[in-house]
């Protein structure tokens, strides 16, 4: 008999372990939904965090691209440097302008001052110019002297400024013959 109150004592306790096991399952399965609930939203936020940098990002590039052929690419409204003959400091003031002025990814537009400044170089002869700067041009810092008289302000407007030089040096380079080497 104690044989089978120890059996009926432990079948008991089994009996109370299996149903406080399936409690726990219960509450688990109810902690994993929730999880899983909180990973859809976390999933969906990142998704739509995303969405809206690209609508930005692609409004912004649509503007940089319209601002582009308005100001560069319109024949019926050319720009200044294909209507007057300019200096290539000249041209470097207006490739700033153009900068300043451009709508749209700052990085795109910092980087098209190259392409402007060497449009405005192509205008006319400018060999005269690059040999009186040839020995700046070799040497490592080109440009910067005049990008600070410009009054250049860093992260506004110092990689336009940068460029616009960079695109003289290239542009100096080439009428020399010379390799390109930015390696410093």
């Amino acid at each position: 008999m104690s044989d089978s109150v120890e059996s009926a004592s432990t079948g008991s306790a089994n009996a109370v372990d299996t149903d406080a096991d399936a409690g726990s399952g219960l509450a688990g399965a109810i902690d994993r939904q929730r999880a899983g609930r909180t990973g859809v939203w976390v999933v969906l936020a990142v998704l739509g965090v995303a969405t809206l940098l690209a609508v930005g990002l692609a409004i912004n590039y649509t503007r940089f691209l319209s601002y582009v052929k308005h100001t560069i690419e319109d024949p019926d409204n050319p720009p200044v440097w294909q209507q007057r003959a300019m200096s290539p400091e000249d041209c470097v003031d207006s490739a700033m302008r153009w900068a300043s002025e451009c709508r749209g990814v700052k990085a795109l537009c910092d980087e098209y001052v190259t392409r402007v400044t060497t449009e405005c170089l192509e205008t006319q002869d400018h060999t005269a110019y690059c040999l009186a700067v040839s020995d700046e041009i070799d040497g490592p810092s080109f440009g910067v002297a005049e990008c600070r008289a410009r009054g250049v302000r860093r992260n506004i407007d110092h990689e336009a400024c940068s460029n616009a030089y960079k695109a003289i040096d290239s542009w100096c380079r080439m009428l020399r013959g010379d390799e390109m080497d930015y390696s410093g």
